[in-house]
């Protein structure tokens, strides 16, 4: 979510829970809050309607976050051809699925390097990563940072 988007959203529910009087409007303004940043995140991670092959493909990445993803198992597990599979996700989505896959191991690495004291080694390892060498340079391809550099720029 685009940080201005968040941030305007954050500060209309804190300007409701101002004009609040009572402690149960306050904690629905809280349930309402969290289902509409889901929502809103949901959208933006699988567009308005997702098909079934899209919501398929990122849900087994989400379970084998910590394996090397190979587009053929992906392509296995689907019971798909692997060349078919890459074909109707670039159709659908605009994105090459090999880049998809290396986006959401690299935002689980984002999230991992600022809320984490895992070492950027063993964050590599987690991830499926062969060696810290080749994290830092996919990293450095998809965040243009290093690992380490965006841990410094994101310090809690």
């Amino acid at each position: 979510m685009d940080v201005t988007e968040a941030l305007a959203l954050s500060d209309a529910y804190i300007q409701r829970c101002e004009l609040a009087s009572e402690e149960s409007t306050i904690r629905n303004l809280n349930y309402l809050m969290v289902i509409d940043y889901a929502e809103k995140v949901h959208k933006i991670r699988f567009g308005q309607n997702p098909s079934k092959l899209v919501l398929s493909v990122s849900k087994y990445i989400q379970q084998h976050l910590s394996d090397p993803i190979k587009v053929q198992d992906l392509a296995d597990a689907l019971y798909m051809g692997r060349s078919r599979l890459s074909t109707n996700f670039k159709k659908e989505t605009g994105i090459n699925l090999s880049d998809y896959i290396m986006m959401n191991k690299i935002d689980e690495a984002k999230r991992l390097l600022r809320y984490s004291d895992k070492s950027i080694t063993s964050i590599a390892g987690y991830l499926g990563f062969a060696n810290q060498s080749h994290f830092t340079k996919v990293f450095r391809q998809y965040a243009n940072h290093t690992p380490l550099e965006y841990r410094q720029l994101h310090k809690r």
